[in-house]
């Protein structure tokens, strides 16, 4: 609080309650997984590998998408640096449409699964990205994709459930109750 945060965001790796006894809510905590085969498969975008000068990019449109929620994390460049190499992710990929830039995607190929870490294209169809990540998918070698799920993205063709653990809790620094708001975005790679 001293230092102007107006809240405290964990994730518990061992159980909401510990947590919640010191003040800290649950947000939603979910898993998803679909076969290659139930994506959409239609209108993707095309990609292009992220180099280092598009780092910038990619957090400020992050950042103007957490702008838009009441709760989420602000990122800085030694924030990507480091959550991208302790996930292992593969280098993130340039969402791209007529030529311009519009979003990026952080994913994983984990065995047969295309790991989706997050993405943010703002103003695409999401269709156009699920699709454009399944075409990723089988270019690697993947059979299914999956992740964490934000609750404003379901589809009816993902299988999801309610994970154990890398529940993300929030409190609020001044010690008053915390009710999670609905749009809340706490992402797989805010996770440590």
């Amino acid at each position: 609080e001293q230092m102007g945060a107006g809240y405290a965001l964990l994730f518990s790796d061992i159980g909401r309650r510990y947590y919640e006894r010191m003040g800290f809510a649950a947000a939603p905590a979910l898993d998803w997984a679909a076969g290659v085969s139930d994506v959409p498969h239609r209108h993707e975008l095309s990609l292009r590998q992220a180099a280092p000068a598009d780092i910038a990019q990619m957090i400020q449109v992050f950042n103007k998408r957490a702008e838009r929620s009441v709760l989420s994390p602000v990122r800085t460049t030694s924030w990507w640096r480091h959550y991208r190499w302790w996930r292992r992710a593969a280098p993130d990929l340039v969402l791209c449409d007529s030529g311009g830039d519009v979003g990026y995607a952080t994913v994983r190929p984990d065995g047969e699964t295309l790991r989706v870490f997050e993405w943010v294209a703002p103003g695409v169809e999401p269709d156009r990205v699920w699709a454009t990540l399944r075409a990723e998918a089988i270019r690697r070698g993947c059979e299914r994709l999956g992740g964490w799920l934000q609750p404003d993205r379901r589809q009816p063709w993902m299988s999801v459930v309610e994970r154990a653990e890398g529940i993300p809790m929030v409190a609020r620094t001044d010690g008053r109750a915390v009710q999670i708001p609905d749009g809340a975005v706490f992402e797989e790679l805010d996770h440590f």
